[in-house]
């Protein structure tokens, strides 16, 4: 894995996964990959790379997790922006749930090149136990709907709390068969120069997406290495340095990492770990009781 800083080194071209690089900016979605966007709020992300896309043919489905009548209702500018969607030949669906993809195969189809679920939250609530969860459960649905060399990107704030949803760690949380395969900053990728930033998900107003961070995922082992040699590499610590991987910093003397540890942020996210912990179990427990009453209903029929 590696979180590129800066990918101004990026040679002009186009590597073995289709990732367009140039001498500012990374193009995650080239134009002509089957894309399919989750959680789109207001559809505004998905028009802006319609639009770009143009005058190549949009294999675009737009997915939005409120109902057709909620987001036109919510979001002012939606119905225009599903009609243009529309009338591109994109298509749009709505209500659908991002823990829950396969359910909506029938609608959404799947072979998709790139999945991309930008700025993710569950409505209303910040909670980090519910954010991972709501993604995880995400990453295992999207994973069967993933080309064997298609991307899943999901962009996400630098900040708390964000950032203590650790989607580092995400491909690990969901034990399946994706893994993280790189980190870019959202200003030097083609994101960033598509729109400002999500919508919120609870009223009709704009957030900046500031210093946020774009997680690339792919299939184990289908890993562009030309993609990962155009990268610069996360700063390993150097040997003999003690290193916090749940913070993710590095000391030099054992002191100062003890200090680190005593410090109140990493008391703190050190108890949403142990949370996160306790409802793992606790979702473990759940579904193995669930598939124990399934057997017991199977075997009484």
């Amino acid at each position: 894995m590696t979180r590129p800083r800066d990918t101004q080194s990026c040679a002009v071209g186009e590597d073995a996964l289709g990732v367009k690089n140039n001498d500012s900016k990374t193009n995650l979605l080239p134009a002509g990959c089957r894309t399919l966007t989750v959680g789109d709020g207001d559809l505004a992300f998905s028009l802006a790379l319609l639009q770009a896309w143009l005058p190549a043919k949009a294999e675009l489905v737009a997915t939005v997790y409120d109902s057709a009548d909620e987001v036109v209702r919510k979001y002012s500018a939606a119905a225009g922006r599903i009609a243009k969607l529309e009338e591109a030949g994109a298509r749009v669906v709505c209500g659908v749930d991002a823990t829950q993809l396969t359910q909506y195969s029938a609608a959404l189809g799947s072979s998709y090149d790139r999945i991309v679920f930008n700025f993710p939250q569950v409505p209303g609530s910040k909670d980090v136990v519910a954010n991972r969860f709501m993604l995880t459960k995400f990453l295992r649905e999207a994973e069967a709907m993933l080309k064997p060399d298609g991307l899943l990107v999901i962009s996400n704030k630098d900040v708390s709390p964000y950032c203590w949803w650790r989607l580092e760690a995400l491909a690990e949380f969901a034990e399946g068969g994706l893994e993280l395969l790189a980190e870019l900053p959202w200003a030097k990728t083609q994101l960033s120069c598509l729109y400002p930033g999500p919508c919120n998900v609870d009223r009709d107003q704009r957030v900046n997406a500031g210093n946020a961070v774009v997680f690339v995922y792919s299939h184990q082992g289908r890993c562009s290495d030309d993609f990962l040699a155009n990268a610069t590499a996360v700063p390993l610590p150097a040997e003999g340095l003690y290193h916090c991987k749940l913070c993710r910093v590095s000391r030099i003397k054992e002191g100062e990492m003890q200090a680190h540890a005593a410090s109140k942020m990493h008391r703190k996210r050190l108890s949403f770990e142990q949370a996160w912990a306790e409802a793992q179990k606790c979702d473990v427990q759940l579904k193995r009781a669930r598939e124990e009453t399934q057997e017991d209903v199977e075997q009484a029929r």
